[in-house]
């Protein structure tokens, strides 16, 4: 997900599927071919995959992506206007 308003202090759970993105939000393709969240899907029965959320501070306000730029393109622009980063990981197993 891009060009999240820099005032934006939550997004609800779920808001992919329920088509509650912030106000200006834009999501963009995934390894799942859609411009969606398709959750975690490590295979059943395997080790725990590890799983890294960052969110990241930039020098503009919006990135000239659409829905159907690929996470390269994204990537290249999230990176190349980059201020600072954090990052969490969790760990999920079925």
């Amino acid at each position: 997900m891009v060009n999240i308003l820099a005032k934006t202090i939550a997004i609800k759970s779920d808001a992919s599927a329920e088509k509650a993105l912030p106000k200006g939000a834009l999501e963009t393709m995934t390894d799942y071919g859609s411009s969606s969240f398709g959750g975690a899907c490590p295979p059943k029965n395997d080790k725990a995959h590890e799983y890294k959320i960052t969110i990241y501070a930039l020098d503009t306000d919006k990135l000239e992506v659409t829905a159907k730029s690929d996470s390269a393109l994204v990537g290249f622009m999230i990176n190349s206007h980059t201020i600072e980063k954090s990052s969490i990981i969790s760990y999920y197993k079925r």
